[in-house]
């Protein structure tokens, strides 16, 4: 069985699809999400290298398309940006506690002795759906459904992302498609699993809650990539404790660990800047020796820990706030879960339950009550993941 399946023409018809119900639009939001979904859908499409698309132009006959729906969605990132600002002592105080962890432990750890080589696609398919049968009843079924609907594809180049899902707000539908340039099938089958946990997520968000919480979801959540996070955390203890390609399972759990540390270590230098810099933008331009100027007015323990930190001419031109929101606390709060599921089974479910009903919305700082647990604890759990990796890494190093 092939796992890569996708036909170019199941895009097509979504996108034609799309377009025409963009005429059919009765407000502003339901336009906005619409568009959001056909030009993600083009973006894949030509992706692709599909042929020309006709009649585009017939969906700006909508009266929201031109100017309401892009005016609400500049309103929309506004009030993202605020929520932000508002919240920047949290944000700058957890990520700072984690931060140091890492520098006393991560630095650490080793890469792992990795003997590469090929899995057959149905190989592929037999462990991700194994995988996927400890998760959800239906998830293995919504897995298989994906590769006979012919909607996984393999592309090329994927404007720099490793994989992309796209989720249908009309119909429910969804496409993942997996850029092709990896070092293993097993990085290939983590990153699958996790666009899965995006389309998991997305039809959680489309089954369970209101038009208007769907449509604030994508713009203003800072938790779209917990889900995500969390079934790649899965995926990846599923592996070890199976014995499934062990070393590699092990060097992309430290990589989930790098890309937490990662994002947290941005949005921590993003948390020292003046609120006029985030406001519009305007820190993408700071050069080195002006960020150093910020960094060293700081309080000496922040100015002690970026110390030799800044390199770049233009250090932060790439790091975008959303991301580094999204990408720190998926990883946090997907680690967090994992270590619930397999050591409290009952607090997880309440846990996970309660974190689903209020994740769709602006960022509140009574987090750690809803995911009922402080930042030590927190700190410790991340701790203790990186203890483990740091032994198995002197065990499995050659």
């Amino acid at each position: 069985m092939e796992l890569f399946t996708g036909d170019i023409s199941v895009i097509k018809n979504e996108i034609e699809d799309l377009r025409e119900h963009v005429c059919r639009c009765k407000n502003v939001s339901e336009a906005r999400n619409v568009i959001y979904t056909l030009y993600a859908l083009i973006d894949m499409y030509f992706m692709l290298d599909g042929d020309e698309i006709k009649d585009l132009k017939k969906m700006k006959k909508n009266k929201y398309y031109n100017f309401k729906a892009g005016e609400q969605s500049s309103k929309l990132c506004k009030k993202y940006i605020e929520n932000f600002l508002e919240n920047k002592n949290f944000h700058k105080y957890l990520m700072f506690t984690i931060m140091l962890r890492y520098e006393e432990e991560y630095d650490k750890i080793m890469d792992y002795y990795n003997k590469i080589h090929e899995i057959s696609d149905d190989k592929k398919i037999e462990i991700i759906s194994g995988f996927l049968s400890t998760m959800n009843d239906t998830d293995k079924e919504t897995f298989i459904n994906l590769i006979n609907d012919k909607r996984i594809f393999l592309a090329n180049a994927i404007k720099g992302y490793d994989g992309m899902c796209s989720f249908n707000c009309i119909n429910g539908n969804s496409v993942i498609i997996l850029g092709d340039e990896y070092e293993n099938d097993i990085m290939l089958m983590t990153t699958l699993v996790h666009e899965f946990g995006h389309l998991i997520d997305y039809n959680n968000i489309f089954l369970n809650h209101s038009s208007n919480t769907k449509n604030n979801f994508f713009l203003l959540s800072s938790y779209k990539e917990v889900m995500s996070k969390f079934y790649e955390k899965e995926f990846l203890e599923y592996l070890i404790d199976n014995d499934i390609e062990t070393n590699l399972a092990k060097r992309e759990l430290e990589c989930f660990y790098t890309s937490l540390f990662n994002n947290a270590e941005d949005l921590l230098l993003l948390t020292n800047l003046d609120n006029n810099y985030l406001k519009t933008y305007k820190y993408r331009d700071i050069d080195c020796s002006e960020l150093n100027e910020i960094l060293n007015d700081l309080s000496e323990e922040y100015s002690a820990y970026y110390e030799n930190y800044i390199t770049d001419d233009t250090p932060l031109k790439d790091v975008e706030i959303e991301e580094a929101i999204s990408y720190a606390y998926g990883g946090i709060i997907a680690t967090y879960l994992s270590y619930l599921k397999h050591s409290d089974y009952e607090k997880f479910n309440r846990v996970f339950n309660k974190f689903n009903s209020n994740k769709t919305d602006l960022f509140n700082d009574n987090l750690l009550d809803v995911l009922e647990t402080d930042s030590d604890e927190l700190n410790d759990i991340i701790f203790n993941e990186l203890k483990v990796i740091e032994q198995n890494s002197k065990v499995y190093k050659k």
